[in-house]
């Protein structure tokens, strides 16, 4: 087992590095960044009620270690990663480094308290990737969700790369490394969609866009499907509390990302520690903010008719299947990598997309989509836990008979691939 595992981590850095050289002519100009770094304990001094670093000796080593107060159940939490990063070499993002960007920028009490307690831990590192992952596991992290950045572990090249402004805080050796974005979509509890396509996250694509009227030659830089599913589910869950939409996106709905969000949802009732109710709440929360997205197709008139929709159209997608280690990381890179190719190749020769955006008037118009006015139905939410099981039998069914289609492994690589997430693309 150990043996294959290393395999894998040379294997996923082989991948990695074909992509990046690939990427290197397309890379795009950084956005100007003004790093903030605020240090722990001036964070603590400020908020010494919901925030806490102290200093322990673990196997000889003076650690420090972080601590977070529950706004509302007065709970205290260890960090996500409770372990200061050694040093500049790796960041903690994610959960972690939102809540402390959140405690500092003084962000609504439900949006802090909608982190705790915290699923993971994600860290971003530089360097050999078997010495990060190595940190990582010291840290607490997952390694095999360690994201790796080439050369020095730079914040302003990381806050290009997020993919949302509420993302673009990170947690260092030396304290909170934020910045205007982040700390004002913090305050605000309304984030949009960030992030430029950088060599070192290109496998990955990127969650945005720029979108030509070939009538009036303006552009418009509008949120992808993944993008939007990012947002939707960062508010259904509470962790912010709304985010910027034009209407022009109802070209790119939600649309098979819904599936991918009951799919990472399904934690609520396949584990019997977390409150099962839950489930139907969150899946009612992503319906509303579809409807009010105008994603939702006419004569749909709940999310369990919904869902049912959207997989008959997508009966590929597998909602079961999931990465478990850093082989199915790298099978999954070695296909993606041949998206990337795809996409690069048709920047480079000037191949048009033949996609035909419907317009009307006002569609570039900036809103805030948000739950205002909205609370889930507990009824609904029993309705959708007697559904579910059944609804998970007609997709294992219609999954079946495509498989027996019998594509070939191109039609399938480019049909499924962009709803198979890894690991170290999430930080929501």
């Amino acid at each position: 087992e150990r043996y294959l595992e290393m395999r894998g981590i040379r294997a996923d850095e082989r991948i990695m590095e074909i992509s990046r050289y690939m990427a290197e002519p397309f890379g795009q100009e950084m956005i100007h960044i003004n790093k903030i770094v605020v240090p722990f304990e001036e964070i603590q001094k400020k908020n010494p009620n919901d925030f806490a670093v102290r200093e322990e000796i673990i196997e000889g080593i003076k650690i420090k270690i972080i601590s977070y107060r529950h706004p509302f159940t007065n709970f205290w939490y260890n960090g996500a990663p409770a372990h200061i990063p050694f040093d500049d070499t790796i960041m903690g993002k994610g959960g972690d480094a939102r809540l402390l960007n959140g405690i500092w920028a003084g962000a609504p009490l439900s949006m802090r308290a909608a982190e705790l307690p915290f699923n993971d831990m994600d860290v971003v590192a530089s360097g050999d990737q078997t010495t990060a992952r190595a940190k990582a596991t010291l840290l607490g992290a997952d390694p095999a969700g360690v994201e790796m950045k080439k050369g020095e572990l730079d914040y302003v090249d990381y806050a290009n790369s997020r993919d949302m402004t509420i993302n673009i805080a990170a947690i260092g050796y030396d304290g909170l490394y934020t910045c205007t974005q982040a700390l004002e979509a913090a305050r605000t509890g309304v984030t949009e969609i960030s992030g430029n396509y950088c060599p070192d996250k290109a496998i990955y694509n990127t969650d945005r866009f720029s979108w030509k009227d070939l009538e009036t030659g303006m552009r418009e830089i509008l949120a992808k499907q993944r993008g939007i599913s990012r947002e939707v589910k960062g508010v259904a869950e509470g962790k912010i509390l709304g985010y910027w939409y034009k209407d022009l996106n109802a070209n790119t709905p939600l649309s098979i990302y819904s599936l991918w969000l009951v799919k990472r949802w399904t934690k609520y009732i396949e584990n019997p520690d977390l409150p099962s109710e839950k489930f139907g709440e969150l899946l009612q929360n992503m319906f509303e903010l579809t409807k009010r997205m105008g994603h939702v197709p006419r004569g749909v008139n709940n999310v369990m008719e919904y869902l049912d929709l959207m997989h008959q159209d997508y009966p590929y997608f597998d909602i079961h299947k999931e990465m478990k280690d850093i082989i199915d990381e790298v099978r999954w890179k070695g296909k993606r990598l041949m998206k990337q190719a795809d996409r690069e190749y048709s920047w480079a020769t000037g191949v048009p997309s033949d996609f035909a955006f419907v317009r009307r008037p006002g569609d570039t118009v900036l809103r805030i989509i948000n739950l205002d006015c909205f609370n889930a139905d507990p009824e609904v939410s029993r309705q959708i836990a007697e559904w579910y099981p059944s609804f998970v039998e007609r997709c294992k069914d219609r999954t079946r008979r495509y498989e027996s289609l019998g594509l070939n492994p191109v039609q399938r690589y480019f049909f499924d691939l962009d709803t198979e997430e890894t690991p170290t693309t999430d930080d929501l």
